[in-house]
């Protein structure tokens, strides 16, 4: 079995297991406001779901090494492990857009529209979840 897909089966699984345990017991059960607080986390959970279900049954069009593959991996882990830590000191809108920036660009997307498109989804998330939802992020 590919490596890719076993990455989209462990996608999908966590996915599943978050949507299922671990958001009924993480998110708030008040409904103020115009969205309720899990709505976003559950539209999210499943679009990843479904997402990693279809890369499974994609053809894999292998052009890595599995060696290649993993280096990569641990590469965006430590991206999002700096991320994290960053955030202990720096405000969400400040730190996200880089370090979505920064994974862009190591994981190789050059088109200049993906750039910016993926630069300012994360200020859209912070304007929906501060300013519509009114809940603080970190």
């Amino acid at each position: 079995m590919s490596i890719y897909r076993i990455a989209s089966a462990v996608i999908a699984l966590v996915s599943i297991l978050c949507l299922l345990f671990v958001l009924p017991a993480q998110v708030d059960p008040f409904a103020s406001g115009i969205i309720r607080p899990a709505t976003i986390p559950t539209a999210t959970l499943t679009l990843m779901a479904v997402c990693a279900v279809v890369m499974f049954f994609e053809p894999v069009k292998e052009k890595d090494t599995e060696a290649e593959f993993l280096i990569r991996l641990a590469l965006i882990i430590a991206w999002l492990l700096c991320a994290l830590i960053t955030l202990n000191y720096l405000p969400f809108q400040y730190v996200m857009p880089v370090f979505a920036l920064l994974t862009m660009v190591q994981i190789g997307e050059r088109r200049w529209y993906w750039l910016t498109a993926g630069t300012l989804v994360p200020v859209f998330v912070w304007l929906l979840i501060e300013i519509v939802l009114g809940r603080p992020l970190p």
